[in-house]
């Protein structure tokens, strides 16, 4: 699994925490308002955390698996705040209107207001929901308790004590050297901003020539950076040249005290005389032409950068200065030209959410480990034939976990995803207009499967199953409404766990699944499946240990 980045799963737990906020609707139930309590205070804590814990991941085996560990949990809470957002939409409209709250609703946006009433809190549905959802959060109340215990285990600190976020006080600086020979790519970028540099035009204000290099964090700004300052033309075209590391700490005095050190090997014992500093660095810079690289910018404040670019105007004509950084409103306030890097190939992992005129995947992605996609109803197909043939974006080769959620235009899955030999964990949800999966058998390392409101499903495909060499070891269906049956042929010899909720269109399971000598299931869970009427009346796998059925209306005979 790839290293987890603090700055994602801390937001995800942002998120999460914030979703526990909204949640009025459900706390009148006690129980379930004692839950939400205790995860709030415990994820709290958690996230407390999480800058120690991705600092020490690298090194220490034990951090990075309670970091997994932690990931997967944050996905399991999510997908249980969604059911509790959709019961609230749900009860929502039955204030609005109670005939229409009965039906099917294949709506998945998120509620935003929801009126609590009495009435909506007390049907035997409502109380049947709530039931239900106490069972799941003393589950991952117990996860989380025991991940609070492993934290403690592993002397996990919060590091963020003073106001300043651990990454202003311990974050080493950057510096100009690169290593050449371990970079690559990037080649039209370099000589795009080297081909800005060797100009020697002023701009028509006359101002200082500033170039900024913007993008995501982690995307390769400093490298590229790095690059260009030690290009040979670069070197040749400039009489000085001098990096600093800014950072978030935005110190007028010891940026300047920074600069002029580089340049002029200056020892001053007058650090804190902001004016004589400027002075000396005017003085050095005067009628000479400079190149100067701001690395890590986070300053937005124009009188700061005012103050700071003072001396800088002393400097020969065709001088230049690169700045790096993530937030577009510091190139705003250098009054900056903007190259904007995107995602190098390097990178890791990718969350696309609430991008309403998605049409398709960025380009460039072949390296993601994680790809997670949220709430971009004019999502197509991922990769067609036809843009294949095109040469559009593919499919990451890497990529392990795959989430695909609320994509209302989503009508299929490419097969070329279902041949991808790294993907361990996929997961659909709320893709209401998925008809079905492609044909052919599920990756070798595919180990776990949930697929959840795809209302169009019918069926999954029988080669998911007929694959000897299939690692599936998860299995789970929740609230596929028209889905009808599954295909008559064995589970795959790895599958452990199937657990099928909610499928109220389900009349039957197939024979094979338990007339299987080969097979590893340990437990099977049936929910609500309010159509379904008895198991085969077969023996059950010998692997089987545990069988739970719930709230199931018509179900009669269990052999």
């Amino acid at each position: 699994m790839s290293i987890i980045g603090e700055a994602v799963l801390s937001a995800s737990f942002e998120l999460l925490i914030k979703k526990l906020a909204s949640l009025e609707l459900f706390t009148q139930h006690e129980k379930l308002k004692a839950g939400f309590l205790k995860w709030k205070d415990n994820m709290e804590m958690i996230q407390a955390v999480l800058a120690d814990a991705d600092d020490r991941q690298t090194n220490d085996k034990s951090v990075k698996k309670w970091l997994d560990m932690l990931q997967n949990l944050a996905y399991d809470v999510e997908d249980i705040l969604d059911e509790f957002e959709t019961e609230a939409l749900r009860r929502n409209l039955l204030l609005q209107e109670p005939a229409a709250a009965e039906q099917p609703c294949t709506c998945t946006s998120k509620f935003r207001k929801i009126i609590p009433t009495c009435f909506t809190n007390f049907s035997p549905r409502s109380i049947q929901f709530d039931s239900m959802m106490v069972s799941k959060m003393e589950e991952v109340t117990a996860r989380l308790q025991d991940i609070e215990r492993r934290k403690d285990l592993l002397n996990l600190k919060n590091v963020i004590s003073d106001g300043k976020s651990r990454n202003v006080r311990q974050r080493l600086p950057t510096t100009s050297l690169v290593n050449e020979a371990e970079v690559y790519g990037r080649e039209k970028d370099k000589e795009e901003i080297v081909e800005l540099l060797l100009r020697d035009d002023l701009r028509p204000d006359n101002g200082l020539s500033v170039y900024s290099i913007h993008g995501l964090g982690g995307v390769g700004k400093t490298t590229l950076a790095q690059r260009v300052y030690n290009d040979d033309r670069v070197q040749r075209h400039f009489e000085i040249k001098a990096w600093t590391c800014v950072s978030e700490d935005f110190d007028v005095s010891r940026v300047t005290q920074s600069i002029l050190k580089s340049i002029a090997n200056d020892h001053s014992k007058n650090d804190d005389d902001l004016n004589l500093l400027q002075e000396k660095l005017k003085k050095q810079l005067s009628g000479k032409k400079f190149l100067l690289v701001l690395d890590d910018v986070w300053n937005e404040n124009y009188n700061s950068w005012y103050t700071l670019s003072c001396p800088f105007g002393a400097g020969a004509s065709g001088s230049k200065i690169v700045v790096t950084h993530r937030n577009q409103d510091v190139a705003a306030t250098m009054r900056a030209v903007s190259v904007t890097i995107q995602c190098l190939p390097a990178l890791s992992e990718l969350q696309i959410n609430d991008i309403r005129s998605c049409h398709r995947l960025p380009q460039d992605i072949r390296s993601l480990n994680r790809l997670q996609i949220s709430r971009c109803p004019q999502l197509l197909p991922l990769v067609t034939e036809e843009e294949h043939d095109q040469q559009q974006p593919e499919l990451p080769c890497r990529l392990q976990f795959l989430e695909l959620r609320n994509c209302e235009g989503l009508t299929r899955l490419p097969q070329a995803l279902l041949t991808l030999s790294s993907l361990t964990e996929m997961r659909i949800h709320g893709c209401t207009s998925l008809v079905s999966f492609p044909e052919v058998a599920l990756p070798s390392q595919l180990r776990k499967v949930r697929i959840q409101e795809c209302n169009a499903l019918k069926s999954l495909p029988e080669a998911w199953m007929h694959n000897s060499n299939s690692s599936l070891e998860s299995l789970g269906i929740w609230s596929c409404n028209s889905l009808v049956s599954f295909p008559e042929v064995a589970l795959p010899s790895q599958l452990r766990t199937v657990t099928i909720e909610g499928c109220n269109a389900l009349k039957s399971l197939p024979e094979a699944w338990m007339n299987n000598f080969n097979s590893s299931l340990e437990s099977l869970e049936i929910r609500s499946c309010n159509s379904l009427v008895s198991f085969p009346e077969v023996a059950l796998p010998s692997q089987l240990r545990t069988v739970r059925i719930q709230r199931m209306q018509c179900f009669e005979i269990l052999t």
